[in-house]
This record gives structure tokens, sequence and C-alpha cells, in this order.
């Protein structure tokens, strides 16, 4: 008796299996990056992500629920989401660059200070807010 020849292998079939093998196969997955492909920096040809966006020791997977409280976090904590953090960094990073560019123009010659202690994340400068008497105004009269 002749053996039957082996069909091939998806790698669907060998993805529910592992899935299978883990206890997560029919749970809704999602695969994340760790750390997340924002927080990574970038290689010296600006090419790829420092580790690789593709590595497969940085991508694990999770259930969906636990995957979207990591990237949107607690609303009641400030950046505690990937998300938000993410956009502080592109927030922060565009004030610095900002900054550098007013520098190498020659526009705060005279004023160099540190970014962080002086200038907010939109680049304006803070200025303390002078105190003032709150106006006073007369009672409204009745007509009788």
């Amino acid at each position: 008796m002749s053996s039957l020849k082996r069909k091939y292998r998806s790698t669907s079939v060998e993805r529910d299996a592992a899935l299978n093998t883990l206890g997560l196969l029919g749970k809704k997955i999602n695969y994340d990056h760790r750390p997340p492909l924002s927080h990574r920096p970038r290689n010296a040809d600006n090419t790829d992500y420092d580790p690789p966006e593709n590595d497969p020791r940085y991508i694990y997977v999770v259930l969906a629920e636990e995957n979207a409280a990591l990237n949107r976090g607690n609303p009641a904590i400030p950046l505690s989401g990937d998300t938000s953090i993410a956009a502080k960094l592109k927030r922060l990073e565009k004030a610095a660059a900002r900054f550098s560019m007013k520098r190498q123009l020659g526009m705060l010659e005279g004023l160099f200070v540190e970014p962080d202690d002086t200038f907010t994340t939109t680049g304006k400068r803070k200025r303390p807010r002078a105190k003032r008497k709150i106006p006073s105004r007369p009672f409204r009269k009745r007509k009788p």
C-alpha cells in the first residue's frame, strides 16, 4: 500500500495550529509591536526602524481587548497609551526642530535658553500673566 503525497500546508493553517496550542483559536487577536514603531529610532539610512519593523522577536500576539488598552491607554491617566505618547513625542520633536531652526537663523541672538525651560510644546514663549483687578460693575437699576 502506497502512502499519499503530503499536501501543502499554508501559513494560515500553521498559524491556526499555533493559536490552538496557545488556547487562542477563535478569539480576536492582534499583533503588537513592542516597543511601538513610533517609539523606535530610525536607522542611519532612514529606511527602517531599529529594531526592524518585521523582526519576529519584537512582535507579540495579544488579545484584541488587551491591545486596545495598550494602544489607547486609560482615559483618566495622561500619557498612558502608545498613541498619546506618540503624539507627545511628535509635538516635542516639532518644537525642538522649530527652536533649532530659529537658532540657526540667528533669530534668538542673545536670547539663548534651554527649550524645555522657556518654550512650550507649541514653540511659544511662556510669559507670566500680570495680576489685575477684577472690574466692578454697578448693579442694574430696577424699574418700578
